[in-house]
């Protein structure tokens, strides 16, 4: 066999292997799951690390509930005051102190389905953000 004769077989060869190479990078494309688009775009999944918040008022079981469901999102729980009232997160007021922690305050919100935000100066805040449930309850 003459070296002219192996050359179509070789180019043949390769035409192959490049069909196969695209069937198989098509095929991986069409079930890898997409992708979003930006990650800017997406609303944080977790708060901030380090986050301090404060539960107060609503009945024991809601104050709790409310605090469980802080931390599991990564807030450093400071403290839980329960009272009386019988308000819902959704009804909360989300007191934060400092403009830098409006965007966690505004996370607590979307995590607790709602609530009313709230910016009250202090001193020297001892929290970061405070979860006020029921209308009677004093913030800290």
């Amino acid at each position: 066999m003459e070296v002219g004769s192996r050359l179509p077989r070789l180019q043949g060869a390769l035409v192959v292997l490049t069909l196969l190479a695209a069937v198989v990078g098509t095929v991986f494309c069409v079930l890898s799951p997409p992708r979003p688009a930006s990650a800017a775009s997406d609303p944080p999944t977790r708060l901030p690390l380090g986050v301090r918040v404060a539960v107060q008022g609503g009945d024991p079981l809601s104050a709790y509930r409310v605090a469980d469901r802080l931390t599991a999102e990564g807030a450093t729980l400071e403290r839980v005051t329960p009272g009386a009232a019988s308000e819902t997160a959704a009804d909360a007021r989300i007191v934060y102190y400092e403009r830098r922690q409006q965007p966690a305050a505004e996370r607590v919100r979307q995590l607790l389905g709602g609530g009313t935000l709230q910016r009250s100066e202090v001193f020297e805040p001892i929290v970061d953000v405070t979860i006020v449930l029921g209308k009677d309850q004093a913030h800290a």
